[in-house]
């Protein structure tokens, strides 16, 4: 079992009392959004699917708010480990309520700062996180996945895209004007994978979804010249 070391720092950026109120609403609105798409579960199954999971396999899932990709993971890797991290408690309350296999539990923890050894994990999976961290956060976040995960471990992200296309680039800029924050917009009108590669990671691939709504990136962890660490 990867080592934990029990701390909670809660960064200044981060609102509790935010996430409490939105704890009881958010699998609502977001099952809601995805009704024209085809249903949340099903886009979730797909980003999941992307990994090639191992029975085995040690997972975190980092961001990991009500735990509804957490729930998917938890199936594929039922002789394995499955840790969530959020740093919302009321967030985590509700995620404990879906996962309650053996092998899957939750830590309170910023993700800039992991509680974990280096090393440790063969997958690391966040979805509609990233775009909630501030710039500065969101790379030491990066890096603190790559140091986390074995060598030749795998982080995929799944989260909003700017579409080229007017069509499709209106409804998501309008959702995420009403219902995230500037942070958000910022890091879909830059370059994610970027920001991923500078972290040390090797991006494999960059997928668009819904018109280029949503964007997955899979990434590994190699060194510098492209061999396993």
């Amino acid at each position: 079992m990867p080592e934990q070391i029990q701390s909670t720092r809660i960064p200044s950026y981060y609102s509790v009392s935010f996430w409490r109120r939105w704890a009881k609403l958010y699998d609502r609105v977001v099952r809601l959004s995805f009704v024209p798409f085809g249903g949340e579960r099903r886009f979730r199954q797909k980003f999941v699917a992307m990994a090639g999971l191992k029975d085995t396999d040690r997972v975190l899932d980092i961001c990991c708010g009500t735990g509804s990709t957490t729930a998917l993971i938890a199936p594929e890797v039922c002789q394995g480990q499955v840790i969530g991290v959020d740093l919302s408690p009321d967030m985590l309350a509700v995620a404990q309520k879906k996962n309650v296999a053996a092998w899957v539990s939750f830590q309170r923890a910023s993700v800039d700062a992991l509680p974990f050894s280096e090393g440790v994990f063969d997958h690391v999976f966040c979805s509609y996180g990233l775009h909630e961290l501030p710039r500065e956060i969101r790379a030491a976040a990066l890096k603190e996945v790559r140091r986390v995960l074995k060598p030749g471990g795998k982080f995929l992200a799944l989260d909003y895209g700017l579409p080229k296309n007017i069509i499709f680039k209106l409804p998501i800029s309008a959702f995420v004007r009403l219902f995230e924050n500037d942070t958000a917009y910022k890091m879909m009108k830059g370059s994610l994978a970027a920001e991923i590669i500078a972290s040390g990671l090797d991006v494999i691939f960059q997928k668009w979804a819904l018109g280029g709504m949503f964007q997955i990136i899979s990434s590994i962890k190699t060194t510098e010249a492209g061999n396993l660490d």
